[in-house]
């Protein structure tokens, strides 16, 4: 069985191993609107990452958790926050902090850094499930049972200690946000690549509404003239790619 990667729109992606195990990043499907599939039609779900608690990248964790039993990864307080919703924490969220790593479904799980503005918003702002106490964001770099290793960088600028990531890891895929305003745009996304180094590159977290309107032609250019090596795949939501 190859392994897969499903792009749902924003942040959301499905990585399928060849284990047949299911691991979700950032699912956001309720009120995503380019997100091509309903929440009833995920079926499996084993692992969710949640890069950060913001409402378009913690999303629907609780709902699919509630319904598949899926361990949900994240910060301390991710973990938490699902603790105080009915998702018992240490059995079914399990926290991990930036430079640390797990093991769950059969990946080997690594938290990695990413720059992004986050804060600890109170229960109004909750209520309205737009935000969630998360203590920063994050990245994640998975190895797959299959031996790829994956990266999803969630919400983040440009940094230069991205090469530190692809010192310690090898990558075979790099998901990248390039829709500007809250993360990086185009330009700074094909620095990112020529940092990183990864084998493919998927653009991710663009085109979603107004204020994340870009160019993706850009940043396609942007990577083969600063990483020519790296082959950029342009993902329509709901589409896929084998690993």
């Amino acid at each position: 069985m190859r392994e897969t990667l499903t792009w749902l729109g924003q942040a959301a992606t499905r990585l399928v191993s060849a284990t047949g195990s299911h691991l979700f990043f950032d699912p956001w499907v309720t009120g995503n609107p380019v997100c091509p599939v309903k929440l009833e039609d995920l079926g499996r779900v084993d692992v969710i990452l949640v890069t950060h608690g913001h409402f378009d990248h913690f999303g629907d964790s609780l709902a699919i958790c509630r319904r598949t039993g899926a361990k949900l990864v994240g910060s301390p307080e991710v973990a938490w926050y699902a603790d105080q919703k009915g998702i018992a924490r240490g059995s079914q969220a399990l926290p991990m902090g930036i430079g640390g790593t797990i093991q769950v479904g059969g990946f080997i799980i690594h938290m990695v850094p990413a720059l992004h503005q986050t804060a600890l918003y109170g229960e109004e702002w909750q209520a309205e499930r737009r935000f969630i106490p998360d203590g920063g964001a994050a990245g994640y770099v998975v190895r797959t049972p299959g031996g790829v290793n994956v990266y999803h960088a969630g919400d983040t600028a440009l940094f230069s200690d991205m090469r530190l990531i692809a010192e310690r890891f090898s990558l075979d895929v790099a998901l990248l946000p390039i829709g500007g305003r809250f993360t990086m745009d185009p330009f700074d996304a094909a620095r990112a690549v020529e940092l990183l180094r990864p084998r493919v590159v998927i653009p991710i977290h663009y085109n979603t509404n107004p204020d994340l309107t870009v160019d993706v032609s850009e940043f396609v250019q942007g990577v083969k003239a600063r990483s020519p090596r790296t082959e950029v795949v342009v993902l329509k939501p709901g589409e896929s790619v084998e690993l």
